[in-house]
């Protein structure tokens, strides 16, 4: 895989696909449903009661057993026991990966793994760190795209990953990559998605290997559903943010595997207790989660073109 990176900053405007353009959103008509689903997940990954979603914690427990009962409800199979794939943490305890795999139609030992982390930050001073847009939302926006994908079965396989203690050091991505995938399957791609409810920036980072071109599509979309700009210093917190190394891609890179991370830009309740649902921006988190959807077509796309010999 070819180190080179294009960061695209972008900002959504919601009256971008409209029927005055050319090329319309092709996620344009995905059921209502969906919207309810996004704002639901939310705000039950985010709730008091599952008291940050930190790593080895009953309230990560909580979190993965709702994420499980989606899977289930969606009749996407679990890729390993009860969905569960268990590593060991530093401090002793036991971190674990959520993992379903739909199977694709015509090259079912391909695997794309869509990853969002669904551990937060947990409880601190006796404060509850809700972690709705870190990252509630990306597990959220996975799902979402998961039951688009069991309304059109996709032609490569779709592994779903919600990965647990990535506020760790990425360690679940990390032990789904070192304990491996079954034999008969390859991962040749990774769609990361992370901290997608707040942003009105959005960041699209892509390594360009195999996939030369995806960049270049992605941007594509971009000019039809939203404004672009280059990527710059982040203006609330005014740090740098190195988005190579900041969630989970990264160790998929580290792998020489090509990948697309999908992420927002710090706000000012960046892990804080304050980062809740009710500051979600909803209209803008359903147009990015259909942009999501629009982006996966894409991957496969690409991934369908690089692997099919007939």
């Amino acid at each position: 895989m070819k180190q080179q990176l294009i960061l695209i900053a972008v900002i959504l405007l919601l009256t971008a696909c409209t029927t005055k353009q050319n090329i319309s959103c092709l996620t344009e008509h995905l059921p209502v449903v969906i919207n309810h689903e996004l704002a639901r997940d939310v705000e039950l990954l985010s709730a008091p009661l599952m008291a940050g979603r930190k790593a080895g914690t009953e309230g990560s427990v909580l979190a993965r057993k709702h994420i499980i009962e989606r899977f289930k409800h969606l009749s996407i199979p679990a890729y390993f026991s009860n969905y569960e794939q268990p590593f060991d943490l530093p401090n002793g305890e036991r971190g674990v990966n959520v993992v379903a795999l739909l199977k694709g139609s015509t090259l079912p030992n391909k695997i794309i793994v869509v990853t969002a982390h669904y551990d937060h930050l947990g409880e601190r001073a006796g404060r509850i760190y809700l972690g709705a847009d870190d990252n509630a939302t990306g597990v959220a926006a996975m799902l979402a795209l998961a039951r688009a994908l069991v309304d059109n079965p996709p032609r490569t396989s779709v592994l779903f990953v919600a990965t647990d203690a990535e506020e760790k050091g990425l360690l679940g991505a990390k032990a789904l990559l070192n304990q491996g995938v079954n034999i008969e399957h390859e991962i040749v791609f990774n769609y990361n998605l992370d901290m997608l409810g707040r942003a009105k920036r959005m960041y699209f980072l892509s390594s360009t290997g195999k996939q030369a071109d995806l960049s270049q599509q992605i941007f594509a979309i971009a000019t039809i559903c939203s404004v672009h700009r280059r990527f710059h210093r982040d203006k609330v917190t005014g740090r740098q943010v190195d988005y190579l190394r900041a969630s989970d891609h990264w160790a998929f890179a580290k792998k020489d595997i090509d990948f697309l991370f999908v992420g927002g830009a710090d706000h000012r309740d960046y892990h804080l207790p304050s980062d809740s649902p009710d500051k979600i921006l909803k209209q803008q988190f359903s147009q990015i989660s259909r942009n999501i959807v629009e982006i996966f077509l894409l991957i496969e796309q690409q991934v369908q073109s690089q692997y099919s010999t007939g």
